[in-house]
């Protein structure tokens, strides 16, 4: 029993040493532009991941479609023309948003060839985490399932004692 003991807490005090892992979080566009693009956080740091958007009668995708940051405010565009900037005459967007939001109206600026950009229009953008618990987490809830198996088999066998000394 004491083995046991010893090698379940080994394990819990190894796992808080392991290190938080990146989360992804995906969110949902909606309105003039819709879609989905999904973000990787990392110790406090947004990365891009992926995108499937609706806008301006385009579609962008990972492949064309970048987040610039300029804290709090992040910028997610997409580029079918190469161009990096939304301008008349291209094929472009940008969102600007707060990506810490669970949902959020944002500006969305869009542009296609032979047209004016398109201003001043909101997005919803709307996030959508699901929760994972770290390693550590888990180490302790087995811990502690761990810890109420071997009390349960000790108040066992010490009613059995009793039982045959009666």
């Amino acid at each position: 029993m004491n083995k046991t003991a010893i090698a379940l807490a080994a394990i819990a005090a190894s796992s808080f040493s392991a290190p938080a892992q990146a989360v992804t979080i995906n969110y949902t566009v909606s309105g003039p532009a819709t879609g989905t693009f999904a973000l990787d956080l990392n110790a406090g740091v947004y990365t891009f991941s992926a995108a499937d958007i609706l806008a301006g009668g385009n579609h962008f995708t990972s492949a064309n479609t970048s987040l610039v940051s300029f804290a709090p405010t992040y910028y997610i565009g997409g580029t079918l023309n190469g161009a990096n900037v939304i301008a008349s005459g291209t094929d472009d967007f940008l969102i600007g948003f707060l990506p810490a939001l669970i949902s959020q109206s944002a500006g969305i600026a869009v542009t296609n060839v032979g047209q004016p950009p398109m201003q001043d229009s909101d997005v919803l953008i709307t996030q959508l985490v699901v929760a994972v618990p770290e390693p550590a987490t888990w180490a302790m809830m087995l811990l502690g399932f761990g810890c109420i198996g071997m009390a349960v088999r000790r108040n066992m066998r010490q009613v059995g004692a009793r039982a045959t000394i009666a």
